[in-house]
């Protein structure tokens, strides 16, 4: 069962009231690339000229939305606490439509110009964190890449991504940036969700596979500013059965101390055969972007990335529709 809950914003008055009987539909989801989670509601409503026995709400831009999952059991897990960006009213079917995004929305929103000198990454994003007021999930990994870059007039989530990316140029793990409570979470991209399986036994009704090498980076080059040329990096195995799908790479000037070198830099940029998955099924709340799962379906065998996901939540049921990605 979700629970609803809406407050004015710090002007208001109204705190903290249940708005679950009003609404009709949830739409919950998020994206891999994106650091915010969006929920998007439906509220039954109507005006005193038309029903005088109608008590309407009136949610306020800005207000906060606190959503939670409460089991049989009466445990209770957030699902999602932000503030609303938007509302439309639709007359013709009697309803108020609004769209509200959790608290890591104000790492989009906002610009930063921030310079790194052998910064140790988990410092890095923590400064991010607090120049723009959230707060970092205190069982977050320690990342120690060192990291020296200047980031010029860069959304808070821009720079999250850059310092995660060198990252994984330096010790070849993924990671993604997510909200547990409202705060920033970073998590290890890959992360499986042991305790479910997509198969029929879980409501998987149905599944879609396609692979494709738009984006196959099999050779890099590497070229300093004076245009000549020092090496490249090649996936030989991919050259000889997809032609040569090249990048380059302009080496950087060494800097002391600096964890991520040219030749890692350079080699992450390397990018294999993509698959694209569409899976739609009964929802899990535990399946969410940047965690895996395993599938188990006639097309499908095998480990699956969540690079996005939408949960619906309308008619006292729950279905969710997920874009994976195979990891090799």
């Amino acid at each position: 069962m979700l629970v609803c809950k809406y407050s004015d914003p710090p002007s208001g008055a109204v705190k903290n009231i249940d708005i679950t009987e009003y609404v009709l539909r949830y739409l919950w989801s998020g994206d891999v690339d994106q650091c915010a989670r969006r929920l998007e509601f439906e509220i039954a409503f109507n005006t005193p000229d038309k029903d005088a026995g109608f008590i309407g709400l009136d949610l306020k831009l800005g207000g906060t939305i606190l959503l939670e999952y409460v089991d049989d059991y009466g445990e209770s897990a957030e699902l999602f606490n932000g503030r609303i960006f938007s509302r439309k009213r639709n007359g013709n079917s009697y309803t108020f439509e609004f769209v509200a995004y959790d608290q890591l929305i104000y790492l989009a929103k906002n610009k930063l110009c921030l310079a790194f000198y052998n910064a140790k990454a988990t410092d890095a994003i923590n400064l991010v964190c607090s120049k723009i007021g959230i707060v970092a999930f205190g069982g977050n990994p320690t990342l120690g890449t060192l990291i020296n870059f200047v980031a010029d007039e860069k959304s808070g989530s821009e720079i999250i991504q850059m310092i995660l990316a060198k990252v994984r140029a330096d010790t070849g793990i993924m990671y993604a940036a997510s909200s547990i409570n409202g705060q920033l979470a970073i998590i290890k991209q890959g992360t499986l969700l042991e305790e479910y399986i997509a198969d029929a036994s879980a409501g998987v009704t149905s599944a879609d596979h396609g692979e494709n090498i738009e984006n196959m980076i099999n050779r890099v080059e590497l070229w300093d500013d004076h245009g000549n040329f020092i090496s490249a990096i090649t996936a030989e195995a991919d050259v000889n059965e997809y032609g040569i799908l090249q990048g380059i790479y302009k080496i950087q000037p060494p800097v002391e101390g600096e964890s991520v070198d040219n030749y890692k830099a350079a080699a992450s940029l390397l990018n294999g055969i993509e698959s694209d998955t569409q899976l739609h099924a009964i929802g899990n709340i535990q399946c969410v972007s940047g965690y895996s799962i395993v599938v188990r379906e006639d097309v499908l065998q095998g480990n699956f990335l969540i690079k996005s996901d939408t949960h619906t939540f309308e008619n006292n049921t729950h279905m969710m529709d997920l874009t994976l990605t195979y990891i090799q």
